[in-house]
Formats: C-alpha cells, sequence, structure tokens
C-alpha cells in the first residue's frame, strides 16, 4: 500500500536495494512459516521434556 500512496503522491517507486530487501522479507516470512509449521523436511528430533 506505501508503495501506491508513494507512487501517487510522489510519481517514486522503490529502488532495486528496496526491492531486493522487500523479496529478503518475502522469503525469510515464507521460510519461517514453512518452519513454524514443522514441515519442513529435516532429520532433528524434538528434545523429550523440552516443551513442558
Amino acid at each position: 500500500m506505501q508503495m501506491v500512496l508513494g507512487y501517487w503522491l510522489f510519481n517514486d517507486l522503490p529502488d532495486t536495494w528496496a526491492w531486493l530487501g522487500i523479496a529478503l522479507i518475502i522469503i525469510v516470512g515464507i521460510f519461517l512459516s514453512i518452519v513454524g509449521r514443522g514441515t519442513f523436511p529435516s532429520g532433528n528430533q524434538p528434545i523429550a521434556g523440552a516443551h513442558r
């Protein structure tokens, strides 16, 4: 929404570094949502008694 507002008010779009930062934030968010669900393929087993 802020990009649309910035373009509309100031006729300005984000530069390359901003787009890379936006992509990085989106990729990390997707990665953390996958890991958080526990569906990420890994051989790690939870530690017994760690979550009380």
